[in-house]
């Protein structure tokens, strides 16, 4: 009986923070930035560049998960599973080698509720992204021409 009063109590939870969640709406400018974010490759070179970045990576995992740091090497930084229904993401960062100068830093996130994770798995890539790398530039939209005054 504790168990299913313990489960409708985290659906309960779980749907709220949905409706909160759904509170916030973003613009679709905005949440073209987030994807454009979320799908920039983080490239780095061999060296001082990938040394800087993979360390920020060490700080971005370290400052956003709820989780602790399970394993972290020179090519991986893994926290502990999630559990518990939570919706707090656990994260999986690789820096897999593109050739012998170069690699790709790649995070994966996921959690274990149902109803999904909060925040989600694109705004969390976004948010790394721009951690190591920077925002991206924001799409240009050309100014309304102005009238100039007439000269007299």
């Amino acid at each position: 009986m504790y168990k299913l009063i313990l489960l409708a109590g985290s659906v309960l939870l779980g749907v709220s923070l949905l409706t909160l969640a759904g509170c916030t709406t973003l613009t679709p400018e905005q949440k073209a930035q987030i994807q454009a974010n979320a799908n920039r490759k983080v490239t780095c070179t061999k060296g001082a560049d990938c040394d800087m970045k993979w360390g920020r990576a060490i700080t971005w995992v370290t400052q956003n998960s709820q989780w602790k740091i399970q394993m972290q090497n020179d090519y991986v930084i893994q926290t502990y599973t999630p559990i518990n229904q939570s919706a707090a993401s656990g994260f999986l960062v690789n820096k897999v080698p593109i050739d012998t100068e170069n690699f790709e830093i790649t995070m994966t996130s996921g959690c274990d509720n149902l109803l999904g994770c909060i925040p989600d798995a694109t705004t969390l890539r976004a948010a790394f992204n721009n951690f190591l790398i920077g925002p991206a530039p924001p799409a240009t939209v050309p100014p309304p021409k102005t009238q100039q005054p007439l000269a007299q």
